[in-house]
């Protein structure tokens, strides 16, 4: 299954915008949960599912708000933490058919560009909404825009005589 914005706002609207967190670091798990919730449907471009991601650094990142930041300073921790969470996240290893290259690694080598996120994040911030819905629609679009910029690489090996590993970067959907 592929990432989906829509999966993304129902998550943010059902475990982080419709509860009332009683601190910035509930809040953070609560935001934390509802990305990896969505992230887990992501596959590498050999269609291979998630299988680590850093929810932790997401938590951490989140926590370090106040109640004090500007929208543009909100919108950078939001865009750390995504790309902290897509750092060396890892995907199965797909076990081939004989005769083909088998998968030794499947690694996120680059997270989300630097400034798609946060500057989508900026202009929802700056223009808030009180329909919670909308909201949370907002947020997954800006969130989910960052998706495509991020790079997987598959290290393979192929059947003996074996070769030099194969290195071959891509996308994840």
């Amino acid at each position: 299954m592929a990432l989906s914005s829509s999966v993304l706002s129902a998550n943010l609207l059902a475990q982080w915008l419709n509860v009332n967190a009683t601190d910035i670091a509930t809040g953070a798990t609560n935001f934390a949960n509802a990305y990896s919730a969505y992230a887990a449907s992501a596959m590498d471009f050999s269609g291979d599912p998630l299988t680590m991601g850093n929810t932790a650094l997401i938590i951490s990142t989140l926590s370090t708000l106040t109640n004090n930041e500007t929208y543009a300073s909100a919108a950078s921790k939001f865009e750390q933490a995504i790309q902290a969470y897509w750092s060396g996240a890892t995907f199965a290893t797909l076990i081939p058919a004989a005769g083909m290259a088998s998968e030794v690694s499947s690694i996120v080598t680059a997270p989300p560009t630097t400034g798609i996120i946060s500057a989508a994040l900026l202009s929802v911030f700056s223009t808030p909404s009180n329909d919670k819905s909308s909201s949370a629609t907002n947020i997954a679009n800006a969130l989910h825009s960052g998706i495509s910029s991020i790079v997987v690489t598959i290290i393979g090996v192929t059947p003996p005589p074996a070769s030099a590993p194969i290195t071959i970067p891509g996308s994840i959907s």
